[in-house]
């Protein structure tokens, strides 16, 4: 797409009106995206939006500049997020699976939080958030991707394996410490003689190494 029909649709996702001034239209050649900028015209509202060159949504930002005495419930917001996700990323829900729900105080919203999943562990830098107003409404959107190529070892060390080295090669220390009475029974807030770990003191690699011996 050419730069003003990626202007024409960041216009149409960001529901620019003629009330806003662009502010900032920057082109990131080594990425590869087109970010736009609006301020309102009283400064209080500000509206970001950011595609790629074939004009796939990658980040939205609303700057509401008040907040709304409309408060729904958390699973409402959820589908209103999910909604938001399915109108330019259909398939995000076959991609990723819920990490986390987290709740903004200062700006009054509720963020959901997208990953993907490989050995039930989430990879880093892959999926989606959305942030929403308590109304509702989406103020914040960004969308990290999918990792395609993922390459795992052949083989991974067993859990008891690294537990028992762990152990071997633990090392404790003597030192005194208060001890609360809220955690412990009979700690009586008192400086008492306790062993600790020495942290950290093993990093053992997921998969075991290979010796190639040369006769």
């Amino acid at each position: 797409m050419n730069k003003n029909s990626l202007k024409q649709k960041a216009i149409e996702i960001g529901k620019v009106h003629s009330g806003y001034t662009l502010e900032i239209e920057d082109f990131h050649k080594k990425s590869g995206t087109l970010m736009f900028a609006w301020k309102s015209a009283c400064g209080d509202k500000e509206i970001i939006v950011e595609l790629d060159v074939f004009g796939n949504l990658l980040d939205f930002h609303l700057d509401k500049g008040s907040v709304s005495k409309v408060v729904l419930a958390e699973k409402s917001l959820h589908e209103r997020a999910l909604q938001y996700v399915m109108v330019y990323y259909p398939e995000a829900l076959d991609n990723f699976i819920l990490e986390k729900i987290s709740v903004n105080n200062d700006k009054k919203s509720m963020r959901f939080t997208y990953v993907q999943q490989q050995l039930n562990l989430p990879l880093p830098r892959t999926g989606f958030f959305v942030e929403t107003a308590l109304d509702g409404e989406v103020i914040h959107f960004h969308y990290y991707g999918v990792a395609k190529e993922i390459t795992l070892p052949e083989n991974l060390l067993a859990k008891e394996l690294v537990m028992e080295k762990c152990l071997k090669d633990l090392d404790m220390k003597l030192s005194i410490a208060m001890i609360n009475s809220d955690v412990h029974e009979n700690g009586k807030d008192m400086p008492r003689l306790v062993y600790e770990p020495v942290l950290p003191f093993y990093s053992p690699p997921c998969r075991p190494f290979i010796c190639n011996e040369k006769g």
